[in-house]
């Protein structure tokens, strides 16, 4: 099987190695810090010494970084993943960045004659552990159907959606949802608890009516018992609803529903939660 690369090693891009090594892909893989590494060199990974490197090594390489200023320190400076573009090289992002930054990262890397595939994840990592996450794909369709064998590997629903970025717009639109949902799920909850409801009672029933999403059937009981870590930050939903504000105001889209969950948000980092799951934001609620 064809060997893989692989940068970015934080909570997401950890369970990703994890599932290419269980499927029986040989990965070569760069993080900032070697330490997040060890677990992953244990099951087998390659240690590269940098993103340049990586790149070297392999003709397709995936990314899971946390945002734009971490892609784009990835991408330059002499060990940098610019550095060793070269034709045929295939760069798979599973970040969740700006659609603009993304695009102009496919224009360099196609000046070298690379591409790039944005393939932002919608799930969390005890999803991508059990291959239930869906992945979304923009760029050239060719090198997609490249990609696709690796991908299904991780996830399985995999959608090609289009141009450079149309995935990132998706993924977006996809984390409003989230966003908006569990903020009016949170409210609803506080508004039960002060009623005298029995709230795991309700919680139960409310996982199995009509609002009863794959988001809330798993967050849903957050409220009561918090996660032993968060599968998805306060901080990083603030960061997509940040960037789904900014296409809006970019395509003369008012996206008031995730303005006003935004400032919810903000709040809640103000409190000190912004390292917290999103399901945090009933306490938010609730001290408010």
């Amino acid at each position: 099987m064809e060997t893989i690369g692989f940068i970015g090693l934080g909570n997401m891009g950890s369970k990703i190695v994890g599932r290419l090594l269980k499927a029986g892909y040989t990965v070569i893989g760069y993080n900032r810090t070697k330490e997040k590494a060890s677990p992953l060199i244990k099951l087998g990974m390659q240690w590269a010494e940098s993103p340049c490197d990586v790149i070297k090594a392999c003709h397709i390489t995936l990314m899971s970084l946390t945002n734009d200023n971490a892609l784009s320190a990835m991408l330059d400076g002499e060990q940098g993943i610019l550095s060793a573009i070269k034709k045929g090289k295939l760069l798979v992002d599973m970040s969740t960045v700006s659609p603009n930054f993304s695009r102009a990262m496919a224009d360099k890397i196609a000046a070298k004659q690379g591409h790039v595939l944005d393939s932002p994840i919608s799930g969390n990592p005890l999803m991508v552990e059990k291959g239930l996450v869906t992945i979304m794909v923009g760029g050239d369709q060719t090198e997609f159907t490249r990609a696709k064998p690796i991908l299904e590997s991780i996830g399985s629903k995999v959608f090609y959606v289009g141009e450079n970025g149309q995935a990132l717009i998706l993924k977006l639109a996809i984390n409003i949802s989230l966003a908006v949902q569990f903020y009016a799920f949170s409210e609803g909850m506080l508004l039960i608890e002060k009623s005298g409801v029995d709230m795991k009672k309700a919680i139960e029933i409310m996982q199995q009516s009509a609002i009863g999403s794959p988001g809330i059937q798993q967050r849903a009981p957050f409220i009561l018992t918090p996660p032993e870590q968060p599968l998805f930050s306060i901080k990083l939903m603030q960061k997509d609803l940040l960037l789904a504000l900014e296409q809006g105001r970019q395509l003369g889209v008012p996206l008031l529903n995730a303005a006003l969950t935004n400032e919810a948000l903000t709040t809640a980092c103000g409190q000190n939660f912004g390292n917290e799951d999103l399901s945090i934001l009933f306490k938010s609620i609730k001290q408010r």
